[in-house]
């Protein structure tokens, strides 16, 4: 059994049992969660990874992973789901599908979210083998912001939904790794993060619409 094109040492869920549960994964992957030097948890991916910390209050957080391409140890450590270290230092998170895909598969989105030890060399040499994930790579700090400031708010709370607050995103692009550079040098919003007609009549068409909820801030 693989999970990201790795073998895994135990089976995930078959089909029908729990695979997820945002943010973490109900079984064994290479996203392995610590606090308080106790290890036991698995991160769902590395984009949940960056920001994971903030479901242990005040706690100190250590995600340890591998990068994707060399295999060279990858590092962590947050509180209260703010990233205030990582190793190496030129580390960056790989998202793999832009967000109009999510309605191809809504729990196999994250299997390709990644790291890599260097955004110009590991990343790079991974997606020259890999042309058909045509994915985006971004710093591991701006990730943990993007996750722990919209979608995993009210993660803590029982009755758990994901609300994403609109005004909060679209002030904050440039904060949340949401833009690219045009060749002018002027910061742009990513068409990768961006919604489609497309992906929203396929979330109503799969029931998917209520997964998500909406908020001005």
């Amino acid at each position: 059994m693989e999970f990201q094109d790795e073998p895994l040492n135990r089976k995930r869920p078959a089909l029908g049992e729990i695979v997820y549960v945002p943010p973490f994964a109900a079984f064994q992957n290479h996203y392995k969660v610590s606090v308080a030097g106790e290890r036991k948890w698995y991160a769902e991916c590395a984009a949940e990874a960056c920001s994971i910390s903030a479901q242990f209050p005040a706690a100190e957080v250590i995600v340890r992973s591998v990068c994707r391409q060399t295999r060279e140890p990858v590092e962590m450590v947050g509180r209260d789901g703010v990233l205030l270290d990582y190793s190496p230092t030129t580390l960056r998170v790989h998202l793999g599908y832009p967000v109009r895909m999510i309605s191809d598969n809504l729990a196999g989105w994250c299997d390709y979210n990644s790291v890599f030890a260097d955004d110009e060399a590991a990343a790079r040499q991974w997606q020259s083998a890999h042309p058909r994930i045509n994915g985006v790579t971004r710093a591991p700090e701006a990730v943990a912001r993007l996750v722990a400031e919209t979608i995993g708010k009210g993660r803590l709370e029982y009755s758990y939904q994901p609300t994403v607050p609109i005004l909060t995103v679209l002030l904050n692009l440039n904060r949340y790794g949401l833009t690219r550079s045009t060749p002018t040098r002027i910061r742009v919003p990513d068409p990768f993060f961006l919604p489609t007609l497309s992906m929203l009549r396929a979330w109503k068409r799969q029931g998917l619409v209520s997964f998500l909820r909406f908020s001005l801030t």
